[in-house]
């Protein structure tokens, strides 16, 4: 913002000095051209630095709304709304005055310095990019007073995941919450436990569980579907419009304007940056490494007592058996209120990398705003991109806390042919990652169900398949999956084996190739990818994306931990 200040009062000072000047100096030989390029250049440089301020100060009002809350600010107001769009209209008007100079540039305004149309050519670049995000803000600003509650307030459905119980959307969800914003602000939240909504006497009616979740064992159950079963998709989307459907059939009563979901892995780097939480009616100090524990010794040791039937606690938090837990999320969400501004830019990192690590899922009913996030690919839902990929969807049907134990490895060995199609040997490998468990680990039992949903571009064809029981094919999202059960006995390991085709996996372009690959990530797994390529016998690598090591000109591999969705790529060549 300062530069940005800086430049502007430098640009002005220029322009001023400059049109003293008469235009008839612009013929004079050699310095002409220059005074020539000045009058041109110089307006430029005072709408990009307007601009920049104006963005600025947009992203300043915003930033400051979590620091206000500990101090009792109002947060955002109508009033700071209409002089957020007026800044963002600053910028547009900024933004196309600049581009009307831009385009009336000569060549010789450019040649007396070098560097000059290189940084013309990166406007060019950046511009539409710059027009884009300007573009969507505008639509964000229609419905910003519904997302952050201004004027009325905004309620959203929190989901606490526990991904040591793997459901296709990130974990079980044992607690949920309702928070509240004012003015962009968390003026109200509580964890409670999701039994005590399932079991509600306000439930209105019975709900059947789709016949797309057949697979799930709990279908048939007496209580039906409820909201801690409501995540059995891997699209976000579609399982937090479930969640909001199931709340309110279950006695919700808050007009909700969206869903989050959250991962122990995010509140784990969140006391990773505070430092430990005390729960004194506990005797309990709360850290990143003892976080999963605690939680399950206090839920399951009133689990013990009380059985299965939720019994509310006395003062209002939660049921007994998850007390623990929403006393938690209260002292949490008091540091949060009680951070330093030294803390606060440690905490938007955790925030920014917890969205593409899918540790943080948020959906909003405002298309708008759900629009900004599958622009930035952070709405995780499933995509169906164009070219190869897979996503391997677990869901722990024990059920039981294995999956803290429990690694995934995909190894997906790909061969093309000439033609551009893709043979795949899928090997989906399940390895326990510590000895000696018992039952009590696993808080139920050793022998570990599960159901995996694999999605692989909709052309693709099966042709064999091992190590599970098929249960299902179809089409979803655009992609095609298969779907089968399968079972591990600790402390064993297994396998799945698929061996699919797709054709025109690679497409040639010009006089090259490209393959492109998708990795979808789920979020709350630990998966291990580890992709082999094999080109045909024409074939020699041109380039590889980030992470692709070619170990000679016909054959490339990847292996990382799939921590976010990860697209990589291979141009080649094919002769002969």
């Amino acid at each position: 913002q300062q530069n940005f200040r800086d430049a502007l009062a430098t640009f002005a000072r220029l322009n001023g000095d400059v049109n003293l000047l008469p235009d008839v100096l612009t013929d004079v030989p050699a310095f002409g051209s220059r005074l020539r390029a000045a009058k041109h250049l110089i307006p430029m440089a005072l709408d990009v630095a307007q601009a920049g301020l104006a963005g600025c100060t947009i992203i300043s009002t915003l930033t400051s709304l979590l620091h206000g809350s500990s101090n009792k600010s109002p947060g955002l107001t109508m009033p700071d709304l209409t002089v957020l769009k007026q800044n963002l209209q600053q910028i547009k008007m900024a933004l196309a005055q600049a581009v009307g100079l831009v385009n009336q540039l000569q060549p010789g305004d450019l040649q007396f310095d070098p560097s000059l149309g290189k940084m013309i050519s990166e406007f060019h670049m950046y511009l539409p990019l710059i027009q884009q995000g300007v573009d969507q803000a505008t639509g964000l600003f229609s419905v910003l007073p519904q997302v952050l509650g201004i004027g009325t307030p905004s309620h959203y459905l929190v989901e606490i995941l526990d991904s040591t119980e793997l459901r296709p959307g990130g974990g079980f969800i044992g607690n949920y919450g309702i928070v509240t914003l004012g003015g962009g602000q968390v003026t109200s939240a509580q964890v409670t436990d999701t039994y005590l909504l399932d079991n509600s006497s306000k439930r209105t009616h019975h709900v059947p569980i789709p016949g797309d979740y057949s697979w799930f064992p709990f279908s048939g159950s007496w209580w039906g579907w409820g909201l801690r079963d409501s995540n059995l998709d891997a699209d976000f989307p579609t399982s937090a419009r479930n969640g909001e459907i199931l709340y309110n059939l279950e006695g919700g009563t808050l007009p909700l304007a969206g869903v989050v979901a959250i991962t122990p892995e995010l509140m784990e780097r969140f006391l990773a940056l505070t430092g430990p939480i005390a729960v004194p009616e506990y005797h309990e100090t709360v850290t990143a490494q003892n976080l999963i524990d605690l939680i399950h010794y206090h839920q399951l040791i009133e689990e013990a007592a009380n059985g299965l039937k939720p019994v509310p606690s006395s003062d209002g938090y939660s049921s007994d058996r998850k007390h623990f837990t929403a006393l938690l999320g209260q002292y949490a969400l008091a540091r949060v209120h009680a951070l330093p501004g030294s803390l606060l830019p440690g905490l938007f990192e955790i925030l920014a990398n917890s969205l593409q690590t899918k540790d943080l899922q948020i959906y909003f009913n405002a298309m708008a705003a759900e629009n900004l996030l599958q622009v930035y690919h952070v709405d995780d839902s499933i995509q169906s991109p164009v070219g190869d990929g897979i996503f391997v969807v677990d869901a722990n049907i024990t059920p039981s806390k294995a999956n803290e134990y429990l690694a995934t490895t995909v190894n997906d060995q790909v061969t093309i042919d000439r033609a551009g199609a893709a043979v795949h040997r899928t090997v989906i490998k399940f390895t326990w990652t510590k000895p000696g468990l018992t039952g009590r680990d696993f808080y139920g039992s050793t022998r570990y169900k599960d159901f995996v949903r694999v999605y692989v571009p909709a052309g693709s064809v099966l042709q064999t398949q091992e190590g599970w029981s098929p249960y299902s094919t179809g089409i979803a999202f655009g992609r095609r999956f298969w779907g089968g059960k399968f079972e591990l006995n600790y402390p064993l390991s297994g396998a799945i084996t698929l061996t699919w085709s797709f054709a025109g996996a690679a497409q040639e372009v010009g006089h090259s190739w490209q393959y492109h690959y998708l990795m979808q990530h789920q979020a709350g797994s630990q998966q291990k990818m580890y992709l082999q390529v094999a080109l045909p016998s024409c074939a020699a690598i041109a380039l590889t994306s980030a992470g692709v090591v070619a170990d000679s000109k016909r054959q490339a591999h990847l292996a990382q931990i799939l921590s976010q969705d990860t697209a990589v790529s291979i141009d080649y060549t094919c002769s002969g």
